[in-house]
């Protein structure tokens, strides 16, 4: 593939939609869920806001809640691929998606 579908300065392969809506995450193996927001989302990834420090290469479990009739949740196992603080103190995460189920 030689054109990225986005367009502009963006180099990914996939155009990413706003969405900012509640998704929980959880550490691999573990059970305890942790809310976050998902401000957009694209076939290879997405971006989360946390206040939880999720240091890159960690493995999670996203579900992303569809509030659509006929369209189930997003789950997925995926990989942090940054994590960095900002100015109010929040996480922003840049996840890949490894695996949706």
């Amino acid at each position: 593939m030689d054109e990225p579908f986005a367009k502009g300065n963006d180099k990914r392969f996939f155009i990413r939609m706003d969405i900012d809506t509640d998704a929980y995450f959880q550490f691999q193996g573990k059970s305890e869920k942790y809310l976050c927001n998902c401000s957009d989302l694209s076939a290879a990834g997405m971006s989360l806001t946390t206040e939880l420090e999720v240091l890159a290469g960690t493995i999670i479990r996203v579900l992303v809640p569809s509030h659509v009739d006929g369209f189930d949740d997003l789950n997925a196992t995926a990989e942090v691929m940054r994590c960095q603080q900002d100015d109010s103190g929040l996480y922003k995460l840049g996840i890949k998606i490894i695996e949706t189920e």
